[in-house]
C-alpha cells in the first residue's frame, strides 16, 4: 500500500471531521449551549444584521420580531425613570447604561428579555420593577449573555440596562417559550 496517496485523504477526512464537532450548530456544550431554556431565536435575532436602533430614552411601539441595539450613555449621566435595583456602588463609574419603553405588550404573559452583554436587567411596569421569574445566563457566549424572565401585563414597559461595559448592546424582548 502507499500511504503517501492515503494520508492527504485521511487527513482531509480528519479535517471535516473536526471542523463538524466544532461547530457551535453541532457542539453539544459550546460556549452558547447549555442555557437554562431555549434562546435559538434570540441568538439569529443578535447575530442578524438588521437590529432595530434606538437610543437611551427612546420608544417603540411593541416587542419587535428582532433585536434591538440599544445606545447606551455613561452611567454616571443616565436618568434612570426608576432607581434600578442592582446594589449601590455596583455600577462601575466608566459603565455604560440606559433603557427604552415599548408601548404595548400585547398580553399578559412571562417575558424573557436577553441581552448580547454583560449588563443589569430591570424590567419596569406601572412604575415598579418587575420580579425576575427566572434568569439564565452564559459569560463566555459571545452572541447571548444572559436572559431574564418576568411576569408582564399587556401594556406599557421599560426595560432599563445598567452597568454595560460597551455603548451598545443587543436586547430581545419576546413571550417565553418552552
Amino acid at each position: 500500500m502507499d500511504f503517501r496517496k492515503t494520508r492527504p485523504a485521511k487527513a482531509a477526512a480528519f479535517a471535516l471531521a473536526a471542523s463538524l464537532l466544532c461547530s457551535p450548530a453541532i457542539a453539544e456544550d459550546g460556549p452558547c449551549e447549555g442555557f437554562n431554556w431555549p434562546l435559538a431565536t434570540e441568538t439569529g435575532w443578535m447575530q442578524a444584521p438588521d437590529a432595530g436602533a434606538v437610543k437611551s430614552g427612546g420608544e417603540i411601539a411593541e416587542p419587535p420580531a428582532k433585536a434591538v441595539a440599544l445606545k447606551l450613555t455613561p452611567t454616571k449621566e443616565t436618568s434612570f425613570p426608576v432607581k434600578p435595583s442592582i446594589k449601590a456602588g455596583a455600577l462601575a463609574d466608566d459603565s455604560f447604561s440606559g433603557f427604552f419603553t415599548i408601548k404595548a405588550l400585547p398580553k399578559k404573559a412571562v417575558y424573557q428579555v436577553t441581552l448580547s452583554k454583560h449588563a443589569w436587567i430591570d424590567v419596569i411596569q406601572d412604575g415598579k420593577s418587575a420580579e425576575t421569574v427566572a434568569f439564565t445566563g452564559r459569560g463566555e457566549c459571545p452572541i447571548v449573555r444572559k436572559s431574564v424572565r418576568f411576569e408582564l401585563s399587556a401594556g406599557p414597559v421599560t426595560i432599563m440596562v445598567a452597568g454595560s461595559d460597551v455603548e451598545t448592546v443587543k436586547v430581545a424582548i419576546r413571550e417565553a417559550q418552552d
